[in-house]
């Protein structure tokens, strides 16, 4: 056998007991990174940990109008599901439009009106 593939060899083997040696030794120097923690109540910043830098938020959130609004004060601003309480009173034979709040009716004449120029 050439020098070569028994140098290869010989440090595939020392790859397998390096890694080997390292999660045994990782293991307990956990634990005792663990227990000094507890001993002396650290926290992430104590540790210095939390100077971290964390992603600020890309858009930021607006607050969306309420549309629709029933008797019994349940809200919405006509995106996402229908609320359980509106849908149950339009099943019961309400309108929708109903529910309309004045920003809602607003929004609705200008829907209806942007309707009927691309029906036209």
């Amino acid at each position: 056998m050439s020098k070569y593939i028994e140098l290869i060899a010989q440090r595939a083997e020392l790859d397998k007991e390096i890694e080997q040696a390292r999660k045994d030794e990782l293991s307990t120097a956990i634990a005792a990174v663990k227990k000094t923690i507890s001993d002396f109540g650290l926290t992430a910043e104590d540790c210095g940990f939390s100077n971290i830098k964390q992603p600020a938020a890309t858009q930021s959130t607006k607050q969306v109008a309420v549309y629709y609004r029933t008797p019994d004060g349940t809200e919405w601003s006509g995106r996402g599901r229908t609320p359980v309480a509106i849908l149950a009173l339009v099943n019961a034979g309400q309108k929708l439009e109903d529910f309309l709040t004045e920003e809602g009716k607003v929004w609705f004449a200008k829907k209806q009106e942007n309707e009927a120029k691309k029906s036209k």
